[in-house]
C-alpha cells in the first residue's frame, strides 16, 4: 500500500483536497436535482399511495441530513492520512 509521501512532493495532499471538493460538490448538485424533482411529483389520488410517496420523500430528506456528517468524516480521515503521512507510518527500508 503506497503511503504519502509528503516530505517529497504535496501531490498525495493535493488529490486528497481534490476528492473532498469534488465530493462535496456531487452531494450538493445531488441535493439540487433531487429537490427540483420531489417538486414536479404528482399528487396522488390513492391516499395510500400518496402517504407512502410521502414517507418516502421524508426518509429521503432525513439522509441528505446525514451529508455534513459525511463530509466531516471525510475530512477528519483526510487530516489523519495526511498525520499517518508526515509520522511515516508504514515506511520501508
Amino acid at each position: 500500500m503506497k503511503h504519502l509521501n509528503l516530505r517529497r512532493d504535496s501531490r498525495g495532499v493535493t488529490a486528497i483536497i481534490l476528492g473532498l471538493v469534488i465530493a462535496m460538490v456531487t452531494m450538493i448538485v445531488g441535493l439540487f436535482i433531487f429537490s427540483s424533482i420531489t417538486e414536479q411529483l404528482p399528487t396522488l389520488e390513492n391516499d395510500v399511495a400518496q402517504g407512502q410517496m410521502e414517507n418516502m420523500l421524508q426518509t429521503s430528506y432525513d439522509v441528505w441530513g446525514l451529508v455534513p456528517i459525511i463530509l466531516i468524516v471525510l475530512v477528519a480521515a483526510a487530516i489523519i492520512g495526511v498525520i499517518v503521512g508526515f509520522g511515516g507510518a508504514g515506511r520501508r527500508q
